[in-house]
């Protein structure tokens, strides 16, 4: 279970999102996403809405995977330090989402229990 605490520090306000059936946390060039059903906590405190753009949250949860590769613990402490330290950092995949019309690329990790962070650009070794 992850508690809404931990996904507001990953946002630049410290405010959750619920749309899409996940939590959203939207930081300076990053977007957290996590499966409602791992949330626990206050939930009361999570405001409905979407914090981006819709297609970018698309974006992220539908595009198919470019490029996939596995992360090492060390690989994901590298580009994502916050992801590695509140989430168990092992099974982590990244892979890449193409530039869209309105989305820019995006790098997305996947966690095995479903949890996705989005990094803007590509470049995020």
């Amino acid at each position: 279970m992850i508690n809404v605490s931990t996904v507001a520090r990953f946002a630049s306000n410290h405010k959750v999102w619920r749309a899409f059936d996940h939590l959203l946390a939207a930081g300076a060039g990053s977007l957290l996403l996590v499966p409602v059903g791992l949330a626990e906590g206050d939930l009361t405190t999570v405001v409905d809405g979407c914090p981006v753009p819709w297609p970018e949250v698309w974006a992220v949860l539908d595009a198919p995977a470019v490029r996939s590769e596995p992360l090492c613990e060390q690989a994901l402490y590298r580009c994502a330090p916050l992801a590695a330290v509140s989430f168990a950092p092992f099974g982590w995949v990244r892979d890449v989402v193409p530039a869209r019309a309105t989305v820019p690329t995006i790098t997305r990790l996947t966690a095995p229990d479903g949890v996705l962070l989005a990094l803007l650009g590509t470049n995020h070794d």
